[in-house]
């Protein structure tokens, strides 16, 4: 097949979503398809080079397009002429002018057009992306040929808007399965992910404070992730001797930290999946997570993390304890939660994923030629 992948954030901001997308294109090129990715030039974060991005496409063999102005009328053209190429669109859903031209240039090609959904559009909490959701959206969704959502509450928001074609799955990860751990002489907890309210970092900084004054540093935090409450971050790691904070980090850096760490804390106000969660499985890492829509989905409670019913600091201080104490009195026991995490996670290997979603791209096309 000849795909398109466009997804209206620069590749440069490589969030969750932007890695997911970078490494299904890839994998999808693995699996013998033609894949062209199409980002926009213009971005006010930048957490990796664009020169990088590309020469890891060109090594993959999937060909990168840069585009400035979405709505000029030579990049209409462009996008136009791209899409009578290809035999299939998959689109990552994010903002309504985006959406409006994706689809009418998909309808006009005749090209069946997938749309995924890696951003939160269900609780973004900007008002006019409310009403264009509840008003607008849920009649275009109709207009897709196929859906791809990451968790189970969105597959259930589709379905009972009568759409079809809907493949519930999520992102895969590409983390290598490890061995055991170590026992460690002080107990680690790692926090992964944007430093921004969405992601819980009013509830992380309560934590800290509520655990050193109870457990006299027998805990270290580390903290990854860059964004706009980076100088709160900052000031505790300066505040506290056991609260280091690294800034942003990919790749190995990042696979040793989860490694290293003890447990996952992952307090997050809402999401689509939570790919963190699934990273620190695989390295054997417990994880705690809030019960919202995408990241109940990535833990087994109580067997491979637990998931904290309501989202308190003191709550998530009793989860954080159960995991302390078998840590510190019952290692086997925890050894046995942390075997349990890498086994449940290795089944969201990209290997695995990318297969999935390559066969739901075929059966999309194939009915879609039946029309």
């Amino acid at each position: 097949m000849k795909i398109l992948i466009y997804s209206p954030i620069n590749l440069q901001e490589w969030g969750g979503a932007e890695i997911a997308l970078a490494n299904l294109s890839k994998h999808l090129a693995i699996l013998g398809h033609e894949v062209i990715f199409i980002t926009p030039s213009h971005t006010s974060i930048i957490r990796l080079d664009i020169s990088d991005i590309i020469k890891d496409f060109e090594k993959n063999n999937v060909k990168l397009i840069i585009i400035d102005k979405f709505l000029s009328i030579s990049n209409m053209k462009r996008f136009y002429d791209l899409i009578r190429y290809v035999d299939i669109i998959y689109f990552n859903n994010l903002f309504a002018h985006h959406e409006f031209m994706i689809l009418f240039l998909s309808k006009i090609s005749r090209r069946p057009i997938i749309s995924v959904y890696q951003e939160p559009f269900l609780h973004n909490p900007n008002i006019l992306h409310k009403i264009y959701v509840d008003v607008i959206k849920r009649y275009i969704l109709r207009f897709y040929d196929g859906h791809h959502v990451l968790n189970l509450d969105y597959e259930r928001y589709l379905i009972s808007h009568r759409c079809k074609n809907i493949l519930m799955i999520p992102n895969g990860i590409h983390i290598k399965s490890h061995n055991d751990k170590e026992k460690n002489k002080k107990f680690n907890i790692l926090f992964v992910g944007r430093l921004a309210k969405q992601k819980g970092i009013d509830m992380l900084l309560n934590i800290i404070e509520m655990i050193n004054s109870k457990y006299d540093y027998n805990v270290e935090f580390h903290i990854v992730g860059s964004g706009e409450l980076y100088d709160l971050i900052y000031d505790f790691s300066i505040k506290y001797n056991n609260v280091k904070y690294y800034g942003f980090l990919s790749g190995i850096e990042l696979e040793n930290l989860y490694d290293k760490a003890n447990v996952i804390l992952i307090p997050s106000v809402w999401e689509t999946q939570g790919m963190v969660s699934n990273e620190a499985q695989m390295c054997g890492t417990p994880a705690i997570v809030t019960n919202i829509t995408g990241l109940k989905d990535t833990v087994i409670d109580g067997i491979t993390g637990i998931i904290v019913q309501s989202n308190t600091p003191q709550n998530f201080l009793l989860a954080i304890e159960k995991i302390y104490i078998l840590w510190n009195h019952d290692y086997e026991k925890y050894v046995k939660i942390s075997n349990n995490a890498r086994r449940y996670a290795s089944k969201y290997k990209w290997d695995n994923i990318s297969q999935n979603i390559e066969t739901f791209f075929q059966k999309v096309l194939i009915e879609y030629q039946k029309r």
